[in-house]
């Protein structure tokens, strides 16, 4: 018995000595030629209300990227992204689509124009905080996606993409994973926040984000998420005249860092959102909610 106690004391201690009150430097600092994976699974459900009638969509999304980090300039990084998976499947109104880079079996044959978009890089510059300074190159991404000329269902969704993957529109969806580190040294119980734009089509949403450093050991920290969100009539590519967005919501989730590049290796989400949209007099009473998973992997 005495051996048994002596056993669960030190493994107590072992355990105490591995978790941190120390300051932690969080941030984005890949070495030059480092090579990531980040995987995102989105699954949404979206409840609608249209003249009476109620309408569920439900989607499911993976979106799978590489990193390469091409240079190191001071504090910043240039980086070289390209798409190495899309998937998404939808069930709307009766209709159910299906898409995968990674099986044509059963893919929507007008989605198949995003196979152009699958190892084409292009270039981020990215701070030491993750804040995402510039994209270029985006555009030949863009003119890969060729499709079939004479199919009109086609040429409308390659229309509907480009306004989707515009040069800010994809800064917005890479700052969501990148736009996370302190600009200081933190401690456990330390907090920050970060404020960033997203557009989903017509609704521009303004998450203002506060970060809590739960834990930290030697390798990695533990962080937690929570945001209040602000859904408002987006401008530019995706917006609709005549139409206007009130919409709020909050956000929450758990994010694993490796503190020695910054790595992001988890992230899960939740976010709920609600409000109205309204056109032409017509208000259309809406639900989001989203569950989404990143993982981060240094790529073999």
């Amino acid at each position: 018995m005495k051996k048994m106690l002596l056993g669960l004391a030190a493994a107590t201690t072992l355990f105490v000595a591995c978790k941190s009150d120390k300051a932690v430097d969080l941030k984005f600092r890949l070495p030059q030629d480092e090579v990531v994976r980040y995987t995102t699974d989105m699954k949404q459900t979206i409840n609608q209300t249209v003249m009476g009638s109620a309408m569920t969509v439900q989607q499911d999304v993976v979106f799978g990227m590489i990193y390469k980090v091409l240079s190191v300039q001071g504090d910043n990084r240039t980086v070289e992204v390209s798409y190495d998976r899309i998937a998404m499947e939808t069930d709307a109104m009766g209709q159910h689509i299906k898409y995968d880079s990674r099986d044509s079996v059963g893919s929507n044959p007008q989605l198949a124009i995003l196979n152009g978009m699958i190892g084409k890089p292009f270039q981020m510059t990215v701070s030491a905080t993750g804040q995402v300074l510039q994209v270029s190159g985006f555009d030949a991404v863009l003119n890969g996606m060729t499709g079939n000329p004479n199919d009109p269902g086609a040429a409308a969704a390659r229309q509907q993409f480009e306004q989707m993957f515009s040069d800010e529109a994809v800064k917005q969806m890479l700052a969501q994973s990148t736009y996370i580190y302190p600009e200081k040294t933190v401690k456990p119980g330390d907090t920050w926040t970060k404020t960033h734009t997203s557009n989903m089509g017509p609704i521009a949403m303004e998450i203002n984000n506060t970060y809590k450093l739960e834990s930290a050991n030697d390798k990695t920290a533990k962080v937690s998420l929570n945001a209040t969100i602000v859904g408002k009539t987006a401008t530019g590519n995706g917006a609709i005249q005549g139409m206007t967005v009130d919409m709020k919501g909050k956000q929450s989730g758990t994010l694993t860092l490796e503190i020695a590049t910054g790595i992001l290796q988890k992230m899960d989400l939740t976010q709920d959102i609600d409000g109205n949209m309204e056109m032409q007099g017509m208000k259309v009473p809406m639900k989001i909610k989203s569950v989404s998973t990143t993982t981060g992997e240094r790529a073999k």
